[in-house]
């Protein structure tokens, strides 16, 4: 039997938590790699060993256990291995800050000995969607670098002086692993330390923050994101080396993702460019998901791509005015000209009497 085979094999067992069925298939993969990828062939083998023993398997690829609260016995942070992800569809200056850094950090050992310093902390901010979390997966595979998340819910404690206790049980352990630290909803331990609804607590938060980062390692990485800008302390921004603001994807950007989502299907220029017309103001997340839903539609529904189309795309018209308007139903007309009136008052929300009136015009 071939490792492919046994490699689907291995998914169900894992799928139905057959470990016993999942480890022998696990260990015979192992032996079949020892001639042709050893180190693999071992990863596997001590994967298991430590798993057998009741550590943590990421042992198995250099990393320590991840520290725990002491009260409630659960993980401070979360593993998340390098996975190979496509890069990111973003603007010409976000992707020369991004490939700026990971040029200084392929070259962190010779700027050293010149005595400077590689960049080595990144703080992203901007709207939900836009990019922050995906971009940093990106980075992870790009660098071959685990991610370790900080795990908010569990970090911030009921109990007066812990949740400083554990955000500092994590820093010192995302210093010690060869990984990138992510913290996702920044905002949340980084206040500004002058908002006077805020108890002592959270202040000691941001003031730990700040004196980590201002002696952060040079060879640990420390990406933070951030929906609320706004909201952070002044010093937390002076402590991050590169500070990034991805914004809603523009119609060139847009053009893109829609292109790489719909690759494949017969869309005509027409359609393509309706597209990402009514996905102006819209997240790239979000794009991407009617992007997903169209493809479902064609494959599972209909063998018309304008159908499908039309069927997942709902249009935000509270800011067009009735020239705009008239000549939204008319292209949506244009792009199927049996669509019935009903039916663009359902993409649209135009009521019908109107949409009678103006194609009518």
């Amino acid at each position: 039997m071939t490792i492919e085979e046994m490699i689907a094999k291995l998914i169900r067992a894992g799928l139905e938590n057959d470990m016993k069925s999942f480890e022998l298939i696990a260990l015979t993969i192992a032996n079949k790699l020892k001639v042709k990828n050893k180190i693999v062939s071992n990863e596997i083998i001590n994967t298991i060993s430590y798993k057998n023993i009741g550590s943590s398997t990421y042992r198995a690829v250099g990393l320590k256990e991840v520290p725990i609260d002491i009260k409630t016995k659960v993980n401070l942070a979360k593993i998340e291995e390098p996975l190979e992800v496509k890069a990111p569809i973003l603007s010409k200056k976000v992707k020369y800050l991004y490939d700026r850094f990971l040029k200084e950090r392929e070259n962190a050992q010779e700027l050293l000995k010149f005595g400077v310093k590689p960049n080595n902390s990144i703080l992203l901010y901007g709207e939900p969607g836009v990019g922050k979390t995906y971009s940093v997966k990106w980075l992870s595979y790009k660098l071959n670098k685990p991610i370790v998340n900080l795990d908010l819910s569990s970090v911030i404690s009921s109990y007066l002086g812990e949740t400083g206790s554990n955000l500092k049980m994590v820093l010192d352990y995302a210093k010690e692993v060869d990984g990138i630290l992510f913290l996702d909803e920044f905002d949340a331990i980084a206040k500004k330390r002058d908002d006077s609804r805020d108890i002592g607590e959270l202040k000691r938060i941001v003031n730990v923050l700040l004196k980590e980062l201002e002696n952060w390692p040079d060879n640990s990485i420390i990406v933070a994101a951030t929906n609320h800008p706004e909201l952070l302390d002044k010093a937390i921004w002076r402590r991050f080396d590169v500070k990034i603001n991805i914004e809603l994807p523009t119609n060139s950007l847009r053009k893109e993702i829609i292109n790489r989502e719909l690759e494949g299907l017969n869309i005509n220029d027409y359609l393509y460019e309706f597209i990402v017309e009514v996905t102006d103001g819209i997240n790239s997340a979000e794009i991407v998901r009617i992007c997903q839903n169209i493809k479902k539609s064609y494959i599972l529904d209909s063998k018309d791509i304008q159908e499908c189309v039309l069927k997942n795309i709902k249009i935000d018209i509270s800011n067009l005015t009735s020239s705009d308007k008239i000549r939204l139903c008319k292209k949506l007309k244009k792009i199927n000209s049996k669509i019935k009136p009903c039916e663009i008052e359902e993409i649209t929300g135009i009521p019908k009497s109107t949409i009678y009136k103006y194609l009518a015009k």
